[in-house]
């Protein structure tokens, strides 16, 4: 590939580009989505990777540091010519890389800031310290209805996507078969909490992490969290996870039984 040219790649996975954000735990999600075919993949080879996977998911944007300039203008042209800051696109990237666009090319200078993602990882578990009652279980296929209904609300909730139920269903299944979902349920034996586990490397991704509305402040997720993260540590994986910025509640949850921020990512609009 050429040293500074982007090349573009369309419906495409590059398991080659791996290497360059192997490691890197903030941008562990864009490390998972070119295992699969994306829609785009705009790249140097080196440097700078930008990553469409398809509707409505985001565009990542990737660079690596020390940041060059000539890499930073060719992400400005990029996404102004193909992922403009409208409400078509969503646009994550660092703090850094969002720093040094505004510096070069006023385009980048009015964009607001519409969610903030950190990227925690865990070292050292703490004792959870909130009992509650119930216990942890794998899901089944018994429990796809339930749990597609709270994913459909997670999405919606998180992250303003809408699903059908049938698209809810699929993703369950395959989390399912893969023995990577688990459920908290409450004394009655009923789903209240939830969360997906997935190991990477050296790492465990946690994600997926929701309790239904009416079950929520009672520790149902702090001890489901808690309890797959021990599972991980066991198995001699460092557990990492996404969170949303704005949510202090859930920030301040993992931070008690030892999370530590690692990462911040913007996702930016006009």
């Amino acid at each position: 590939m050429n040293n500074n040219k982007l090349i573009h790649f369309k419906s495409t996975s590059k398991p080659e580009l791996l290497g360059l954000i192997d490691g890197n735990i903030t941008y562990s999600v864009l490390y998972r989505i070119l295992q699969n075919d994306c829609k785009d993949i705009f790249t140097n080879g080196k440097s700078v990777i930008i990553c469409y996977s398809n509707a409505p998911y985001p565009v990542w944007v990737w660079c690596k540091e020390p940041y060059d300039d000539d890499d930073i203008n060719q992400i400005a042209e990029c996404i102004k010519a193909h992922y403009p800051l409208r409400e078509d696109y969503n646009v994550i990237m660092s703090h850094g890389v969002l720093k040094k666009l505004s510096e070069c090319d006023p385009y980048f200078l009015d964009v607001s800031i519409k969610m903030e993602l950190l990227s925690y990882q865990l070292t050292h578990l703490k004792e959870a310290n909130h009992p509650c009652d119930g216990y942890i279980k794998i899901a089944t296929e018994a429990d796809i209805d339930t749990i597609s209904v709270m994913f459909k609300d997670m999405n919606y909730e998180m992250e303003g996507f809408v699903f059908d139920l049938d698209e809810c269903k699929k993703k369950a299944l395959n989390l399912i078969n893969l023995k990577q979902l688990f459920t908290w349920r409450n004394k009655n034996g009923e789903i209240v909490a939830l969360t997906s586990k997935k190991s990477e490397g050296k790492y465990g991704t946690i994600a997926s992490v929701y309790t239904a509305p009416t079950a929520r402040r009672r520790g149902y997720a702090i001890n489901l969290v808690h309890t797959v993260c021990k599972d991980l540590l066991a198995c001699g994986l460092t557990p990492i996870l996404y969170t949303d910025g704005g949510y202090a509640a859930s920030n301040d949850c993992y931070k008690r039984i030892g999370f530590e921020q690692v990462g911040r990512l913007y996702n930016i609009e006009k």
